[in-house]
């Protein structure tokens, strides 16, 4: 693999990638920087309002719309598959573990009767963006061996998410 190189304007960094691993992870990063801030911002407003946040419009779409147009590399990398629906099952399950951490920090600070937001919808769509991903997996390339490179990412990041 030649270089590459991704850029995390959060950081003000890049990172130089020389294989599809380091490709791989730093591409999970970030996305997962890009998750961090729309679910902060979005955080913020709730406190403010207290109405209940829409995941997919606010953090979601956003997130995978800057993934997809801003610093995918030349080359793509074959564990990160160029399809919505995969994007979107990583961005769901990394939020859901970000949410889930957060709350449950929060009420090891605050107490138990800390509010905050209802997780059960956010729990719900990362279910169906994990159906989706299921089914539109089929129809995508694999390897000469009949694996799907991608599918490690995508089970990693929902068992992450669903263990937290």
């Amino acid at each position: 693999m030649t270089e590459e190189r991704i850029e995390f304007l959060q950081r003000g960094e890049h990172i130089v990638c020389w294989s599809e691993e380091e490709m791989a992870i730093a591409q999970l990063r970030l996305l997962k920087d890009y998750v961090d801030a729309h679910a902060d911002e979005l955080y913020r407003q709730w406190r403010q309002t207290s109405s209940e946040p829409d995941w997919r419009i606010f953090v979601v779409l956003p997130v995978v719309q800057l993934f997809k147009g801003w610093n995918l590399p030349k080359r793509m990398c074959r564990y990160f598959a160029d399809h919505d629906t995969f994007y979107e099952l990583v961005v769901w399950a990394e939020l859901v573990r970000l949410m889930n951490t957060t709350r449950k920090m929060m009420k090891q600070i605050h107490g138990k009767d800390t509010p905050f937001p209802q997780l059960k919808e956010l729990h719900r769509s990362l279910m169906l963006a994990k159906d989706r991903y299921e089914i539109e997996k089929g129809t995508w390339s694999t390897n000469r061996f009949g694996i799907l490179e991608c599918e490690m990412v995508a089970q990693d990041a929902f068992s992450m998410a669903m263990s937290t």
